[in-house]
């Protein structure tokens, strides 16, 4: 099973912790799992240590980004480990191309992520809170591959209802026009 992470890395995205929690996962389940990360930032030669240190762990560094989208395709879930977010870009491309996401329970992603319907939110921060969180989504996604397609196509669902530009559109136009009420 793939899971992919990609983000310029930095204190707030929680990049380490969820690493660890990966590691923590993957080691009780050889083999059978790896996380793709990507990006950069003060943090990169810690992702890159550790990296090298665990083979269920992958360093891409910085990709062009007409390249997220293949490796968004090719994973099972997409992670967003934030501990602060206002919206959730890398949310909303992940469910454009119908894959799920496992992310933090906080701002922008605790509103876009239906828990259970389009992906899957994590309630806490640190490594052994994403070490749990992996294991049940790798469990759920292996004992109930009819689920989580309706999960993916639920995921792009939702993308088409609400994420398009002629329906930000409308909905801006109907907050400007509401006057706030």
């Amino acid at each position: 099973m793939l899971f992919f992470f990609f983000f310029f890395f930095y204190p707030g995205k929680n990049t380490l912790a969820m690493a660890q929690g990966f590691i923590a996962f993957a080691n009780k389940y050889p083999g059978k799992t790896n996380l793709l990360i990507a990006g950069t930032g003060p943090f990169a030669s810690h992702i890159s240590a550790l990296a090298a240190e665990h083979p269920c762990i992958q360093y891409l560094g910085q990709l062009p980004y007409v390249q997220i989208d293949d490796y968004i395709q090719k994973s099972h879930v997409v992670v967003c480990s934030t501990l602060a977010e206002a919206f959730g870009m890398t949310i909303i491309e992940a469910m454009m191309l119908a894959t799920p996401v496992l992310a933090s329970a906080v701002g922008g992603p605790a509103e876009i992520v239906e828990n259970g319907q389009t992906g899957w939110l994590v309630q806490g921060s640190p490594p052994e809170v994403w070490q749990q969180y992996f294991k049940s989504t790798y469990l759920f996604i292996h004992q109930h591959p009819d689920a989580y397609e309706r999960i993916r196509k639920w995921a792009r669902e939702k993308f088409l209802m609400h994420f398009q530009q002629h329906q930000q559109l409308a909905d801006l136009k109907q907050v400007i026009l509401s006057d706030g009420q």
